[in-house]
């Protein structure tokens, strides 16, 4: 409805007081940069990383809203940081905008982990940065040895996209842990079996950034198996019993990995990876623009993720018009075992 000028001061008044109200009352236009559903009993995805300034919508789905009641239906956001409001009216969308960089924690006020119940996938977190995480990468001298042998190590093809590497950790004895000591770039470990059948031991090599935000230094994980072959003539211990030291059973099954991406997208500064595993794994994105590539990477456990590629401006030039690249996504499991998928995309940066 439009207002029409009138020689009476009423009207005019009665004209300005509509247009007001109606500027107030019309809903605020923000660009959406992360996006979390939820419903009993998870948020998808429950990880999600942002820059700084950007927001994050929050969308229920299947009649779940943020309403403070009982009921599986009924999820009240609330943060464990103060600074963020919580939502906890009867709405089924809402959005939180995060302007400084830091860890920001969220839960469900019926069934997340500080509630009074907990329901595994019912919280999760906001990570605000302007850090690109580090990738870890090396290589082995073998890794399909006989008892005795020396392996060497060497971690130097591993990178931080906009700082470096501050420290190395490896685990060599395949107990989960990092070794003592063991913080070089180009390790090396005597692997022997004492067993029967084969051992097989998991090498993994955990880098750290120099990130310096409120976010701090992260990590990156990456890991291969060597596989140690049993002593010539080496026999089951008497009795039957089990043979000793034979280490972990091989794992020779790569990740079931589903990509979930149009072929033509638009994009700002960023391009979002979705995809699917069925087992714990890190995972590397690379995208090919011409002759720059862009990279990500990071570790999951199974299930559904996004993995967030920035595009620098020099990406973004070359984006201007719609343009034909390659992403290549490779995922690779505790065990060394990798799946990689490679997808022609049709790109334009707005």
């Amino acid at each position: 409805m439009g207002c029409v000028a009138s020689g009476m001061n009423m009207h005019r008044s009665m004209c300005a007081f509509a247009l007001l109200a109606f500027g107030v009352l019309a809903p605020p236009a923000f660009a959406t940069d992360a996006s979390v559903g939820f419903q009993c009993c998870s948020y998808t995805p429950n990880n999600v990383r942002i820059l700084p300034g950007e927001t994050v919508t929050f969308t229920g789905a299947g009649g779940a809203d943020f309403a403070d009641m009982p009921g599986s239906d009924h999820h009240p956001l609330h943060f464990t940081n103060a600074s963020i409001g919580d939502q906890t009216d009867a709405s089924t969308s809402t959005y939180r905008p995060f302007a400084a960089s830091g860890i920001y924690t969220w839960y469900c006020g019926n069934h997340g982990q500080h509630a009074g119940t907990t329901v595994s996938g019912m919280s999760g977190k906001v990570t605000v940065t302007t850090n690109q995480p580090p990738t870890a990468d090396f290589t082995a001298s073998a890794t399909s040895v006989a008892s005795g042998t020396e392996v060497t190590f060497d971690g130097s093809s591993s990178h931080d996209p906009d700082g470096d590497i501050a420290s190395y950790a490896w685990d060599l004895d395949g107990d989960g842990q990092p070794d003592p000591g063991q913080t070089g770039e180009t390790p090396s470990a005597t692997f022997t079996n004492t067993g029967v059948t084969s051992r097989a031991v998991t090498v993994r090599l955990t880098v750290t950034d120099n990130n310096g935000d409120a976010v701090g230094p992260e990590s990156s994980t990456r890991s291969t198996v060597i596989t140690v072959a049993p002593v010539p003539g080496a026999t089951p211990p008497p009795g039957g019993g089990p043979a000793p030291n034979t280490g972990p059973a091989d794992d020779t099954t790569p990740p079931v990995v589903h990509l979930a991406l149009a072929r033509s997208l638009t994009v700002a500064t960023k391009l979002r990876v979705t995809f699917t595993t069925d087992e714990r794994a890190s995972a590397l994105a690379r995208l090919k623009v011409g002759k720059r590539t862009a990279r990500a990477s990071r570790d999951f456990a199974a299930g559904k993720h996004t993995l967030t590629v920035k595009l620098s401006k020099a990406i973004r030039r070359l984006l201007r018009h719609r343009r034909t690249v390659t992403l290549t996504l490779a995922v690779t499991d505790d065990a060394g075992n990798g799946t990689t998928l490679k997808r022609a995309l049709k790109l334009k940066a707005r």
